[in-house]
């Protein structure tokens, strides 16, 4: 009969359904760690006030302008990267001859968990939230890591606390996920744990599903990753003699043949071509002037509030990079470490983390040290000699090792933490009173004030591109790296490629198109038309060049009403469309009025104007007379032909205004501001002596009949000042300009 029952019991338990067990092990899960959980989601909306606050796609955390990038690729895995040739590659950057992405800093793991999030939001939101992830995550991640080897979860939480909110981890968050997503560092290290302890083949793929997880990251958390599971392993395998157990190698031999099958998915097409791999690494290794500043672990980081009006000035000596992103470490984990390091019953777990935790250390120092803001290139540090290998190498700015540092600073706080409260055994309530008190002075100490952003405002221009079905590239000015990763942020809304872009190291051959085109090489360097190099031969080639290759419209971003001085003789043209943001040609309006075309020649003999004057601009302009015809009311527009003349070599470009005011309001009824020649030849280029003819046409359309004032002047292009008008026959305005005559109009 017994046994009949036991029979019964165990048919019942088989028929349980999946859901339910799944159920029970959820509700077992919240049960223990539920106000852990609940409690670092708290601290990260704290943490990164008001990020939780500003979703809804208006708002874009953004601490550095690489967050522009990250959108990007997010959008490109969603939208573009199954369609191509190869996950590697892009068409839509560099047009026409793409992009190679593999030594691109893509996050495959952040860009599908957006790709995931976007299903039930839009992508601004999905980036914001997977900053809430990356906080919340690293920071229970380590507490998992160190929960078994305390005795308090106090101490756990703190050391996940430090993990995820230290000020250098804050900081890298709002603009490079590839660098702050660390969980899969902390969880392999504790399944390679349990691997060890009791063997286990189950956790030791676990572990290296985790490294692997990690090089999809970021390569830069795989370099991590290794160079903290390396001592870990060693020290589990000597540990006990567990190197002498047959179980353990196969334990070694899965977790190693696992995580290289799975890295070498992210590390083949790397590899495949070791001189581009030489070229991209070196492009980026910037260790002989980017060393982490070692003030900077110990001065309160310039970003909290608190902090700023002590550390701010110390903190812009160091150097951009640890001034930018601060590793200042705190006083809390430093002073608990210390604790840990004099505690002998987890002597050898504190010293294996400690030992992580300088190798880290002496990486982020790179090769020779800095100080207080001054480099000594005389004392020469270990991380010289390390340079070499190419893990290492590949890292490329040692103030990325700080992170590396994060985990074994949490580990040892912990170990710290746990031996005051174990101490404290016999006094509840100061227990009580440190386990709120510690935990809430780190993140105070922590804190970085309030998170950035920005409102994510689209000029209406890119969403009218979107809407013109057929294919055609853009090209946007100016150009540059840094620009570029605002251009990758507008694609996502106009969809159509761009002449420029970037990935994290961009190959030299992306360029070669750019350079081989004269008129974008130009624009390139920002450098202004000069028709005596750049002939309109080679201009009508380049224009050419650029129709054939499907290039529609050339883009000029100013942030002032008016082109930048740079671009605007090399467009004498209309545009096609303008506001105070955008400048908008067409390729081909430009091909059919390319600048260059009439060619000046210098004019040195003196004119005959119908008035001849004599007016001085600070000794460097004169205006030696004027044509002004009879005015036409049906024609509304008033043509004045003046006679320039250069004094001396005018070194900066000005502008003339010509105002038209009424007589009785004083008000300016119609104006033209105009560099001589449509814009086209620049008091820059003039040469002493030279007389420059040239004709403006004022509209008149909104100018009532009667007697207007014509006043004339000239203005710095660059900072607006205006020249000292002379005249022996009239007397200069207040403003600056000068009466050319009466017009009747």
């Amino acid at each position: 009969m017994a046994e009949t029952t036991v029979k019964r019991q165990t048919t019942t338990q088989a028929k349980v359904p999946l859901f339910i067990t799944i159920w029970a092990s959820i509700k077992a899960w919240l049960r223990r760690d539920g106000i852990v959980i609940m409690s670092y989601a708290i601290a990260t909306i704290l943490m990164s006030y008001p990020l939780a606050f500003k979703l809804g796609g208006h708002w874009l955390a953004l601490r550095d302008t690489d967050t522009f990038v990250k959108i990007w690729d997010n959008w490109w895995l969603q939208n573009h990267a199954f369609n191509g040739p190869s996950l590697n590659f892009t068409n839509l950057q560099f047009h026409p001859s793409g992009l190679d992405l593999s030594y691109h800093s893509i996050s495959w793991t952040v860009a599908f968990l957006s790709w995931a999030l976007t299903i039930v939001t839009d992508a601004i939101t999905a980036y914001n939230l997977t900053i809430l992830v990356a906080l919340f995550s690293t920071a229970y991640a380590a507490y998992l890591l160190v929960r078994p080897f305390v005795s308090y979860g106090a101490a756990a939480w703190l050391a996940g606390a430090i993990y995820s909110f230290a000020p250098y981890h804050l900081a890298h968050s709002g603009g490079h996920p590839d660098l702050v997503h660390l969980a899969p560092i902390p969880l392999a290290v504790l399944l390679l744990y349990a691997a060890f302890i009791r063997p286990s083949v189950l956790a030791a793929l676990g572990a290296a599903f985790l490294i692997g997880l990690a090089g999809f990251t970021s390569l830069y958390i795989m370099v991590f990753a290794l160079l903290t599971i390396g001592p870990v392993l060693v020290f589990l395998l000597l540990d006990e003699h567990r190197w002498s157990q047959p179980k353990i190698w196969q334990v070694v031999l899965v977790f190693g043949v696992v995580s290289v099958l799975l890295l070498s998915i992210r590390l083949v097409p790397i590899l495949r071509d070791t001189s581009a791999l030489t070229e991209a690494i070196e492009s980026k290794y910037t260790a002989d002037r980017s060393q982490t500043d070692l003030m900077s672990y110990v001065l309160p980081s310039h970003l909290n509030p608190l902090f700023a009006p002590y550390t701010k000035g110390i903190a812009s000596r160091f150097g951009y990079m640890s001034s930018n992103w601060p590793a200042y470490l705190g006083i809390v984990p430093i002073a608990l470490s210390i604790v840990a390091l004099l505690w002998k019953k987890q002597r050898k777990t504190v010293l294996l983390w400690f030992s992580i935790g300088l190798i880290f250390f002496i990486l982020s120092l790179g090769p020779v040290l800095r100080f207080n803001g001054n480099l000594y290139d005389n004392i020469v540090l270990p991380a010289q000699y390390l340079s070499w290998f190419p893990p290492i190498r590949a890292v490329g700015r040692p103030d990325f090792f700080v992170l590396g540092i994060l985990l074994p600073v949490a580990v040892l706080a912990a170990f710290g933490f746990d031996r005051i409260l174990i101490a404290l055994e016999g006094s509840r309530r100061t227990q009580i009173a440190l386990m709120i008190a510690i935990p809430g002075l780190l993140l105070v100490e922590y804190w970085s004030g309030e998170f950035p952003g920005v409102s994510v405002n689209v000029n209406p221009f890119f969403e009218q591109l979107s809407e013109e079905p057929d294919d055609f590239a853009i090209i946007q000015l100016p150009m540059g790296r840094t620009k570029a990763k605002r251009y990758l942020y507008l694609q996502i809304f106009h969809q159509k490629p761009i002449v420029e872009g970037l990935s994290a190291r961009t190959p030299l051959e992306a360029y070669q198109y750019i350079h081989n085109n004269p008129l974008l090489r130009n624009w390139s360097a920002g450098e202004p038309l000069d028709c005596d190099t750049l002939t309109w031969d080679r201009i009508m080639s380049a224009l050419d060049q650029l129709i054939d290759d499907n290039f529609r419209y050339i883009v000029v971003h100013h942030p002032e009403p008016e082109i930048p001085v740079q671009f605007a003789n090399y467009f004498p043209l209309q545009p096609f469309y303008q506001d105070s943001q955008l400048t908008v040609f067409k390729v081909a309006d430009l091909q059919n009025q390319p600048p260059c075309q009439t060619i000046y020649k210098r004019v040195f003999a003196l004119p005959s104007p119908e008035v001849s004057t004599s007016i001085l601009w600070d000794q460097k302009i004169s205006l030696l007379g004027y044509d002004l015809p009879d005015v036409d009311p049906e024609v509304k527009m008033l043509p004045i032909t003046v006679y320039w003349q250069a004094n001396e070599e005018i070194e900066n470009s000005y502008v003339a205004y010509f105002h038209l005011v009424d007589l009785d309001t004083d008000e300016v009824v119609a104006q033209a501001d105009v560099i001589p020649r449509g814009w086209s030849y620049p008091t820059s280029w003039w040469a002493k002596g030279e007389v420059v003819e040239d004709t403006i046409q004022m509209l008149m359309e909104n100018v009532p009949p009667g007697s207007y004032e014509l006043r004339i002047g000239w203005y710095d292009e660059e900072t607006g000042l205006r020249l000292t008008a002379e005249s022996d026959r009239v007397q200069p305005n207040a403003d600056g300009s000068i009466l050319l005559g009466v017009i009747d109009y």
